[in-house]
């Protein structure tokens, strides 16, 4: 099913190129009507941002009721904040990850890295603030983390 949906997914994203494509090389020097937005040509099935940082201040909040050593999952947050800050069309630092995480900071390295060697996460030196790393989402990454909100997001009672 996972496997459908990054397909259906990889296909949806070829189309929006071929649009794109199509649009600025028209061998007939005319323009090809092309949708919007890729959200006017595929919406969007998955929450929001706003949405997504309701879940983690959720998920935070369970440590105040059961304690942090019960719920600790680094990776599964670093890829859903990283995922909203693209969303929101932010930058991530490792630093900001850093101070937002609750787990000890050699964990969030340790799953950054694991991340970044898994495909998930791409990471580089921001150009403006010297030596800071930012962090994004790979392509894959992306239609992982879509992928999944998709196929579960409709059926998450909230």
């Amino acid at each position: 099913m996972i496997r459908e949906l990054i397909l259906k997914r990889r296909l949806q994203n070829a189309a929006i190129s071929s649009r794109q494509f199509m649009t600025q090389c028209n061998h007939l020097g005319e323009q090809v009507e092309a949708p919007k937005s890729e959200e006017a040509a595929f919406p969007k099935s998955g929450p929001s941002s706003a949405q997504l940082k309701e879940v983690l201040k959720a998920r935070r909040a369970r440590a105040d009721f059961f304690g942090l050593h019960l719920f600790a999952d680094p990776a599964w947050d670093i890829l859903l904040l990283t995922y909203v800050a693209q969303l929101d069309q932010e930058r991530l630092s490792v630093g900001t990850l850093l101070r937002t995480s609750l787990v000890p900071a050699t964990t969030t390295l340790r799953w950054v890295k694991a991340l970044k060697q898994d495909g998930w996460l791409e990471c580089a030196d921001d150009p403006l603030e010297d030596p800071r790393s930012l962090l994004w989402l790979s392509a894959a990454g992306r239609v992982g983390i879509e992928s999944y909100l998709a196929a579960v997001w409709p059926s998450l009672p909230l």
